[in-house]
């Protein structure tokens, strides 16, 4: 684990760590829980996304439905610049 050290005025650092005893806990364990939320939240946005993605792949069984174009129709512009 690294070490950081934060300037903090002396009235707030005061009063977190009376709320901190309050609390059971210490100021280095609330810093650490909000630092570890503010990291590991998902945005609304973002969350969209996830379950966007997760019911597209349910939803699908591999097979795109879609004509694929043979070797030779794929090749066919290329074989004629020759």
């Amino acid at each position: 684990m690294a070490n950081l050290t934060l300037s903090i005025p002396d009235p707030d650092l005061a009063r977190a760590r009376k709320l901190a005893a309050e609390r059971g806990t210490t100021v280095n364990a609330m810093v650490r829980a909000f630092l570890a939320k503010q990291v590991n939240t998902i945005t609304p946005e973002q969350q969209e996304a996830i379950d966007w993605m997760v019911n597209f792949g349910k939803t699908q069984t591999g097979d795109l439905a879609l004509p694929l174009p043979s070797r030779e129709e794929t090749y066919a512009e290329r074989l004629d610049r020759w």
